[in-house]
């Protein structure tokens, strides 16, 4: 089974999310960019509360460019990413 750290093309870490994110939310607000064929908020195994950070990956990994050029604020809060390669 893949690990949500594995290493692909596309796929982009985000950090500082809102504990109210949910998955939806950052689907939704990142779909505008390209084809998203996988979309995580990491959740404690305890409590099911988010861990403030998640991965987004595109079909085309060439979007990742574009995402990463822009400030994207979600549920009032600035989110930090990075590629995964």
């Amino acid at each position: 089974m893949a690990s949500p750290y594995d290493i692909v093309p596309g796929k982009i870490f985000l950090g500082g999310i809102a504990a109210t994110t949910t998955q939806e939310t950052i689907f939704k607000h990142f779909a505008s960019f390209g084809e998203i064929i996988d979309c995580v908020v990491m959740q404690d195994r305890a409590t099911g509360k988010s861990r403030g950070f998640g991965f987004v990956t595109y079909r085309d990994s060439t979007v990742t460019h574009i995402v990463l050029s822009q400030v994207h604020i979600i549920d009032g809060k600035e989110v930090s990413y990075y590629i995964m390669s």
